[in-house]
């Protein structure tokens, strides 16, 4: 299998998961407003993550802005072309709340990557400054 494919596939599969549970016509009855938003949040995390770990090869590269900025981007685009997808199912709609709770579920992810990334970065990176070292049979007052 090739590297592109091993970094993509989970996105393309979590992708495809996504487009299974939008094309469903029948949802929970009760489902209020609060909790659809935040199953659509909770539900574009693991997207962002996913598009942030294949645009990094696998979290070997950091996490910068522009990465982060570009997994955003594919989560987003993403979303919007899945509620479009939602306007032809039977008894779903377009949302543009739905949209803006995805974003955010890819902004979360992608947030906590770059985060994660600096603290990774950091831990790894030796220290510039070193404490001085002692002579022998100096005393220090």
């Amino acid at each position: 299998m090739s590297a592109a494919l091993r970094r993509w596939l989970p996105v393309a599969a979590y992708m495809a998961l996504i487009f299974y549970q939008s094309a469903q016509t029948s949802w929970p009855v009760g489902l209020h407003s609060v909790w659809d938003k935040l199953l659509h949040v909770g539900g574009y995390i693991p997207l962002g993550w996913l598009c942030v770990r294949a645009l990094t090869d696998r979290f070997r590269h950091a996490t910068t802005l522009p990465v982060g900025l570009g997994a955003w981007a594919i989560a987003t685009v993403y979303a919007a072309s899945d509620e479009w997808h939602q306007s032809f199912v039977p008894l779903r709609e377009m949302d543009g709340g739905d949209l803006f709770a995805d974003a955010i579920g890819a902004a979360l992810a992608v947030v906590a990557s770059v985060v994660w990334s600096r603290v990774r970065t950091r831990r790894a990176a030796p220290s510039i400054i070193e404490p001085p070292k002692r002579r022998a049979g100096l005393s220090t007052p």
